[in-house]
């Protein structure tokens, strides 16, 4: 069976992480899976905004564990998220890639290599205490909703000021970890390295969103321009100037 998402393009976006094979046996045991596909592939070639579709991803580094739900419903736009955690003591924590589902299946028109990125902390809107309720005593339905619900952006509420809009010719992973590195030194008073550091052992979650993808640098700055006007320049959000 011909596959839904692109694994080149796959890999570029979420890297080893991204669980394909399981994502897309979800996919396929969806009904309306052969429909999606069309669809999907349809709104990339014409530039729309697929809507409708959520492929949640799943991935625990510390035991491997794998878990994609795939599922229909939602008036928002289609998305694939990958959740990813790990409790080690130094280098654990966990965050949220979320990615247009259009950009995934290979159809998306590509003008440039540019893409636009957002990256926002944000807090559950899921108690540990009440997820454990409903895994011990749910529904399977319910199970699956609040997994769904709890391991992707809908179940996260951004906390006021802190989110940040970029644009990069390299992925948007190579950018953030540059990001990291500069926050590392305290002499760096970006806001948006203020934030990474002042987040640190913090119960927060940073979502990081591809807004825009194989645009040219041109057309990369004007989006960065609209989102950081609209949702991220300081003091609404973490960005300085506008572009």
């Amino acid at each position: 069976m011909k596959t839904v998402l692109d694994p080149r393009i796959v890999d570029y976006f979420f890297g080893q992480h991204f669980p394909v094979k399981v994502a897309e046996a979800a996919l396929a045991g969806t009904p309306e899976s052969k429909a999606l596909a069309t669809e999907a592939a349809a709104a990339a070639k014409s530039r729309e905004i697929h809507t409708g579709f959520q492929l949640v991803c799943y991935k625990d580094l510390d035991s491997g564990a794998l878990v994609a739900v795939a599922q229909k419903g939602s008036d928002l736009p289609s998305m694939v998220s990958l959740y990813i955690r790990s409790n080690h003591p130094y280098f654990g924590g966990q965050t949220i890639l979320c990615v247009p589902f259009q950009f995934l299946t290979g159809n998306w028109p590509v003008d440039g290599e540019h893409l636009v990125y957002r990256h926002t902390y944000k807090t559950p809107l899921v108690s540990p205490q009440e997820y454990a309720r409903v895994m011990a005593e749910g529904t399977t339905e319910e199970k699956i909703n609040i997994f769904r619900f709890s391991r992707s952006r809908e179940g996260y509420q951004t906390i006021p000021g802190m989110t940040y809009v970029g644009l990069t010719k390299r992925t948007w992973s190579k950018r953030y970890i540059q990001h990291i590195k500069s926050s590392l030194r305290k002499s760096s008073s970006a806001r948006f390295h203020e934030a990474i550091r002042d987040m640190q052992g913090k119960h927060a979650v940073c979502v990081h969103d591809v807004s825009g993808y194989g645009l040219t640098e041109e057309a990369a700055r004007e989006m960065e321009k609209d989102l950081i006007r609209s949702s991220s320049l300081y003091p609404k959000g973490l960005n300085m100037r506008v572009g």
